[in-house]
């Protein structure tokens, strides 16, 4: 009985393949062909969007290097303001200080929304370093040094920069 059955299974398979064979369509040759022509175009697609998004990671990359390397001269500068009292080059030191906290804030308003919390954390440091750097005897021809500013400084600079870096 098995066998029968086996053999009545070939055999119904069999006139399924002869009648298949026997029925081919007009488009059955084009099928390969529009296969190739669907994947390329997938392939096409998926390209032309992960270049995209590898050029627009590209670009906030340098944006961020720019904005770090800002941060490391503004860092320099300031220190070098606080760690010495009132000297010839202070009037210098104020104006580029000034000119980069500006420079700064300009940077991180070119900070796309999609970096929302990245663009938050580096306004909040630029008003607290503007805060920090231009308090107290700024621009005072009275003004004694702070070793302790300058540490201050250096320190909120050293913790946004880890922060940068950790988002690059």
């Amino acid at each position: 009985m098995t066998n029968e059955k086996l053999r009545v299974s070939i055999d119904l398979l069999n006139a399924t393949l002869l009648r298949q064979e026997n029925n081919v369509n007009v488009f059955t040759p084009y099928i390969p062909i529009i296969a190739v022509i669907i994947g390329s175009i997938a392939a096409y697609c998926f390209t032309r969007y992960h270049w995209s998004y590898s050029e627009k990671k590209k670009i906030e990359a340098e944006h961020l290097g720019k904005i770090s390397t800002l941060i490391s001269d503004i860092e320099k500068i300031s220190i070098g303001y606080w760690i010495e009292a009132h000297n010839k080059d202070d009037v210098e030191n104020e104006i580029y200080i000034k000119s980069k906290i500006k420079l700064l804030a300009k940077y991180v308003k070119n900070i796309g929304k999609e970096q929302e919390s990245k663009k938050n954390d580096l306004n909040d440091f630029a008003s607290n370093l503007y805060d920090l750097v231009t308090g107290d005897d700024f621009e005072s021809h009275n003004r004694m040094a702070s070793k302790s500013k300058a540490g201050l400084i250096s320190f909120l600079c050293a913790d946004i920069l880890a922060n940068i870096s950790s988002h690059k």
